[in-house]
C-alpha cells in the first residue's frame, strides 16, 4: 500500500491490526479507507463494504500431520480443526456438521496446535498456508476444497474507487479516492 500510494504522490497511513475480523469491521463501519489482507470477496461481504477488481486466486486447503491425512471433508467428523475467526474457511467447516471449529490467530499458532497433536487439523487460504507449510516438517497440506475464490481489496460501502460508484460516505480525506487511511492485516 505504501509503495503503491509513493508511486502516485499521494499520502497514506497504514495501520496493522492483529485480527482478521477487525480488518473487515473497520472498513464495514467506515473507520477506514481501504483495506488490504487475505480479504475473500463474497455477496455476504458485498452487502457492507465495496471491492476492488479481484487481484489473487485462492483456494482453502486443510493441513494435517503427514501420515494422518483425511481422505474426505467427511473424515473430519469428531474433529477440532482450526481456523481464522469470521472468514469463509470457518463457514465452510461449520458446514461440514460434526466438527469442532477452533478460530485461532495467526498460521503459526494454528499450524503449531496441528503439529502438538491438540488439534486434528487446521484449514487456511493456500495463500496464507503456502508459504510456510515447509517450516513445519511433519505436517503435509492434505486436500483443498470449496471452491476456488477470489482476493480483493475493500473499501467503505459507495466509497469512490469501489465496484460500485454511489453517494460517496467516506471519510473526507483529500482529494483522491485512494483516501489517506488503510488498514491492513498482514500474513500469519
Amino acid at each position: 500500500m505504501s509503495y503503491f500510494a509513493k508511486t502516485r504522490d499521494l499520502e497514506i497511513e497504514v495501520e496493522y491490526v492483529a485480527v482478521f475480523s477487525e480488518l473487515l469491521e473497520r472498513i464495514a463501519n467506515g473507520e477506514a479507507d481501504v483495506a488490504a489482507g487475505t480479504i475473500t470477496i463474497t455477496e455476504d461481504r458485498a452487502q457492507t463494504m465495496d471491492f476492488s477488481a479481484p487481484c489473487f486466486p485462492v483456494q482453502v486447503v486443510l493441513v494435517e500431520r503427514s501420515g494422518e491425512t483425511s481422505e474426505s471433508l467427511n473424515d473430519l467428523k469428531g474433529s477440532k480443526v482450526a481456523a481464522f475467526e469470521k472468514t469463509t474457511t470457518e463457514e465452510a467447516l461449520r458446514e461440514i456438521g460434526g466438527v469442532e471449529v477452533v478460530t485461532r490467530q495467526g498460521v503459526p499458532g494454528m499450524l503449531e496446535s496441528v503439529a502438538a497433536g491438540k488439534i486434528g487439523a487446521a484449514a487456511g487460504d493456500s495463500s496464507a498456508i503456502m508459504p510456510v507449510i515447509d517450516d513445519y516438517p511433519g505436517l503435509e497440506i492434505s486436500m483443498a476444497f470449496g471452491k476456488r475464490q477470489q482476493f480483493g481489496f475493500a473499501l467503505p460501502k459507495d466509497c469512490p474507487g469501489g465496484s460500485r460508484r454511489g453517494q460517496p460516505r467516506c471519510r473526507a480525506r483529500g482529494a483522491n479516492a485512494l483516501g489517506k487511511t488503510s488498514v491492513v492485516q498482514p500474513l500469519g
